[in-house]
Formats: C-alpha cells, structure tokens, sequence
C-alpha cells in the first residue's frame, strides 16, 4: 500500500482519539475538573434515562464538541479515503480498501463504546457519523440524510430509531446521487448503522445523549 504513513497514523489518530478524552482535556486546559454525575441545565439526560426518549436539536446544536466531532471525523476520513467520496489513488487493491474500512469500524467503536467502573455504555456519536459519511459519500448524502433525519426527531422515539432512520437515508441519498453499489455509500450507510448494532447484540441501549460530562 502506497499510503503515506503519517497520512495514515493523522487519520487514525483524529478517527479513533474518544470524545471523552477531549473534553477530559479540554476541562484540565481550563483548569476546573467536572465530576461524572453533574448535570448541566439544558442537557437532555436531565428529562429521562438511557434510550427512553430522543435527542433535543436545539441542545444538540449548540454544542461545541460536536461541531468538532464532525470536522475531525471528515478530516480523518479524508486522510484515509480521500474525502468527497472520492478514494485515493494511493489506496491500491483491495487489502488496502479493507484496511482503511476497518480503522473506520475501529473509529466508530471508540466513539461508541465508554467504559467507567467496569460498566459499558454505549453513547451514539451522531454528529461524528455526519464527518464520516461526508468524507466518505460525499456532501449530498451527509447534507440531506443529516438534515432530514434531524428534521424527523419529534417522531423519532429513541437513539436507536433514530441511527436506523439515518442509516436509512445515508444509503438511499448515496445511492441517489452516486450509486446502489458503490462501495463507499455501502460502508457509509454500515458504519451508520454500527451503533445501533452494537446496541442489540450488548443488549444494552444507547444513551439518549450524545457525550457524557467530563470526569
């Protein structure tokens, strides 16, 4: 494989580095510490449990961290694959495609999966996903699957649902605008839906939030 190796470690780095060590970083380089159980007005755990009820737009929206969780997911796609939805050249045959797909399957887990006192949680990186299908399948499918999906969160119950739905569109979009087969919108639309199924075979749900508070 032809890939430049610190192109490939770059995109690893940005793809798998978890949330929760940026804000974990991000609250020591403002010199406070956060403790695991304190809520903040307006998050929207505060109105219920783990998967019993969707995600809040305008929360969501205003949020910092997740604007930087799409940029740094599209710029570590883009180092691997090429972004745009257009593969390198350098990528070469085809162990070097599943390569890269699979530090895309390993990104995703880290972003998904938390573990605290030997307990898993499972948080879906909604906003991460937006960066990896946009590097992936390029800007029509992350605009409209993102946007109609959101648009949809009032009749969307939970987390789950709500990843079904936007794996849904991720394809259909993808499949609109470059093709049923192609490979990059197949695996868009597989990594969209890898929370969810993370979710059935743990048995556990995913959280109806899209971070935790820094510890």
């Amino acid at each position: 494989m032809n890939l430049a190796i610190a192109e490939f470690a770059g995109g690893c780095a940005l793809l798998w580095f978890p949330r929760g060590w940026i804000q974990g970083l991000r609250a020591r380089l403002k010199g406070r510490r956060r403790r695991r159980s304190a809520t903040r007005i307006g998050d929207p755990w505060k109105a219920g449990g783990p998967g019993e009820k969707g995600f809040k737009a305008a929360v969501e929206f205003s949020k910092v961290d997740n604007y930087l969780d799409t940029f740094r997911a599209a710029a570590g796609t883009a180092l691997l694959w090429g972004g745009w939805g257009f593969p390198r050249s350098e990528l070469g045959g085809g162990r070097a495609v599943a390569l890269v797909i699979s530090m895309f399957l390993v990104g995703v887990v880290a972003q998904t999966v938390r573990l605290s006192a030997f307990k898993v949680s499972l948080f879906p990186p909604v906003f991460y996903l937006a960066g990896v299908v946009l590097g992936l399948a390029g800007w029509q499918p992350a605009l409209f699957s993102f946007a109609i999906t959101w648009s949809l969160t009032a009749i969307l119950p939970n987390p789950q649902v709500f990843l079904f739905a936007l794996s849904v569109f991720t394809y259909a979009f993808g499949a609109m605008f470059q093709g049923p087969l192609r490979l990059n919108v197949i695996s868009a639309a597989l990594l969209v839906f890898l929370p969810l199924l993370l979710s059935l075979l743990l048995n556990r749900p995913l959280r109806n939030q899209l971070s935790r508070a820094a510890a």
